[in-house]
């Protein structure tokens, strides 16, 4: 039973924002497969058609009062829509990755690249990478960039699933009577701030939107356990088709999570389990046959395996370059254990460091400035995650022996598949790869709240402290951090469209920086340049883009912030 009145818009919310993503994909689908490419028009439709779909869906829920709930989630949709595309188009992407394949995977489709009937040849970098991956978060990202004409607009889909694995979990929480308002909240946003989705919110990584969309198949699972009807069942399918064109280990995840659910409907009600299994079967059929057509089935006819590059003949290696060099000898679960008990840090096999062990509760400065990053390598899901992480075994522990009859066997059970889906890959030390480990533990301390003794209810209320500690921190740095960049970068492109010249750039691997002179109308020509006394590196371009400035006029004005910040880092001298 929803206690408060705003908690079912919630779920009105949640679902429109979900089902737009996805019918995204379907409309981009339908325009590939009739050898068209990429519009304007398609981002508008899609809003316009996940709103139609509310209708039907508020008239399901509310009854006499629809209309009202209706306008009302139609208008909040579109305000965050809005919001979510300024806060984008204001920060940009200063990821290597991101910059690096991801944007140009949306620059190339935005410009009418169609990857159902043709390939990208070798003047567009990595396209080796963007011909055969997935792109199930790049595709709507190309739709926002088409309607906005704005590269870095795009990113609004990582806040707007964060948004809508906010919504749907609040939602189901308000049906917890023990829960005040207050803890709904902020457990809530705890589900949505995972570490990994904070660190990636202002780029174009997806591992933050796979975490999102577990987190939502996670509890739109639980929903259709709990209180089954047609909508969840269409909610559970969209996001089916969204996540497993997001990323290759998306399928297993997905596949893996849909069996869980499926075993206990067996037991629970089979009426409810056939429908389940026939719309799991017939949305992944259509996530990875027409959503997906692109990779899977043509990675499948040229390479005979629908994970190339990363599997099949002539596979590329992408793991030994990015894994310390201690972890060649060690099997998952030594990588996973060394990972999560270490201090932060961000080990390659080139930079000849080795994780130290981190004592717990013994903090330094440098832990909490390298749980920022967005692909951190050693304990990558923040500075109190190996705490949080112990924390929660010994809770899970607790929980089995004093309530195993009132929680025990049930948290066991969710455990057991969300500890399946993390150990299924190889790499589950590499905290962007698992991002479901973070909610797992959310799990164990929102069981521990609700729990009827006293003592397991004081330690779930610590590690909840632990978590938000963790993670507002995190993002407060990483906000922190993206906006200082962005101002430096702004700076930079006023002082060289000031020269108004023709500038000479060597853009490097990030090709995709050269929209940033696009946008704004700088004119420039690619040369073989590295830093001397009148070339300089780009700014946010991870030190591999340079540009020749020259002479710059001194009347370019310094940002208020870059001013303030100058003062702030000569106080601390």
């Amino acid at each position: 039973m929803i206690r408060n009145k705003y908690f079912a818009y919630y779920f009105i919310l949640s679902f429109g924002i979900l089902n737009m993503i996805c019918v995204m994909l379907l409309f981009s689908a339908l325009t590939f497969s009739l050898n068209l490419s990429l519009s304007w028009w398609h981002f508008p439709l899609s809003v316009c058609s996940s709103i139609f779909i509310n209708y039907f869906a508020s008239k399901y829920y509310f009854g006499k009062e629809y209309k009202s709930f209706f306008y009302k989630t139609s208008v909040i949709i579109l305000i965050i829509i809005l919001f979510t595309i300024i806060v984008g188009i204001s920060i940009y992407d200063i990821s290597w990755d991101g910059q690096e394949y991801h944007q140009e995977t949306i620059i190339q489709l935005k410009e009418g690249w169609n990857p159902y009937y043709s390939i990208l040849n070798h003047n567009v970098p990595y396209h080796y990478l963007i011909n055969h991956y997935g792109k199930g978060a790049e595709i709507p990202q190309a739709t926002i960039y088409a309607f906005t004409n704005k590269i870095q607009a795009g990113k609004a889909t990582n806040i707007l699933l964060l948004l809508a694995s906010y919504f749907l979990c609040a939602y189901v929480l308000s049906g917890f009577n023990k829960l005040s308002t207050f803890k709904i909240h902020f457990i809530s946003s705890l589900f949505a701030l995972n570490p990994i989705t904070i660190n990636q919110m202002f780029t174009y990584y997806i591992d933050g939107q796979v975490g999102s969309l577990l987190c939502c198949q996670f509890i739109v699972s639980y929903m259709l356990y709990e209180n089954f009807d047609k909508y969840k069942l269409l909610l559970f399918g969209s996001i089916i088709i969204v996540l497993v064109n997001i990323k290759f280990t998306c399928i297993p995840f997905a596949g893996i999570f849909i069996i869980g659910l499926l075993i206990v409907l067996f037991y629970r009600n089979k009426i409810i389990l056939k429908k389940v299994f026939i719309v799991s079967l017939l949305c992944s059929t259509i996530g990875v046959c027409f959503v997906g057509y692109n990779p899977y089935v043509t990675n499948t006819i040229d390479h005979n395996n629908p994970f190339y590059p990363l599997l099949g003949k002539n596979k590329i290696d992408i793991m030994k370059s990015n894994s310390p060099k201690e972890f060649s000898d060690k099997n998952r679960f030594e990588k996973f254990a060394i990972s999560i008990l270490s201090r932060p840090d961000n080990i390659l096999e080139i930079t000849n460091r080795f994780p130290v062990i981190k004592i717990p509760f013994m903090l330094h400065k440098e832990d909490i400035f390298n749980s920022l990053g967005v692909d951190q390598r050693i304990s990558g899901f923040g500075f109190l995650f190996e705490e949080i992480m112990l924390l929660a075994i010994g809770i899970f522990c607790c929980i089995l022996y004093f309530s195993w009859a009132e929680f025990g066997r049930c948290l066991t059970y969710q455990t057991g598949v969300l500890l399946f889906s993390v150990f299924i890959i190889s790499e589950a030390w590499w905290a962007r790869y698992v991002p479901q480990i973070w909610f797992m533990c959310l799990i164990i301390f929102l069981v521990a709240e609700l729990s009827n003794y006293n003592y397991i209810r004081k330690l779930g209320s610590v590690s909840i402290i632990l978590m938000i500690i963790n993670s507002y921190c995190i993002m407060a740095l990483t906000f922190m951090y993206n906006v200082k960049d962005t101002v430096n970068i702004d700076y930079q492109l006023a002082q060289i469209k000031s020269v108004n010249d023709t500038m000479k750039v060597n853009f490097g691997a990030f090709n995709s920086i050269r929209m940033r002179f696009i946008e704004q109308e700088i004119k420039y020509i690619e040369e073989d340049i590295s830093i001397d006394n009148n070339a300089v590196l780009i700014e946010g371009s991870c030190g591999g883009a340079f540009v020749r400035l020259g002479d710059i006029p001194e009347n370019v004005p310094k940002p208020f912030i870059m001013k303030w910040g100058y003062k702030l880092k000569e106080s601390f001298q």
